[in-house]
């Protein structure tokens, strides 16, 4: 259900080059994908985790567009 509380990630596990993918227009499309259900913060978080997925990726072109699928899909389970 989308308003299951989401475990938060470590401080010290985010990083700048994951921050960098996960911006305020990436959460404003997300949560207005999941018709604002969940919060921002929330939306964040999740993204920041799946973000976190990607740290190592040698192309990041596309890591954009797979935080926000995989942020989706992870919110709606």
């Amino acid at each position: 259900m989308l308003t299951e509380q989401i475990p938060l990630i470590s401080a010290e596990n985010i990083t700048d080059d994951i921050r960098h993918f996960v911006n305020d227009a990436l959460i404003e499309k997300i949560w207005c994908d999941l018709d604002k259900q969940i919060t921002r913060k929330q939306i964040r978080q999740a993204a920041l985790e799946v973000a976190a997925d990607f740290r190592n990726a040698t192309i990041t072109t596309f890591i954009p567009i797979f935080v926000h699928r995989r942020t989706i899909e992870k919110l709606r389970n």
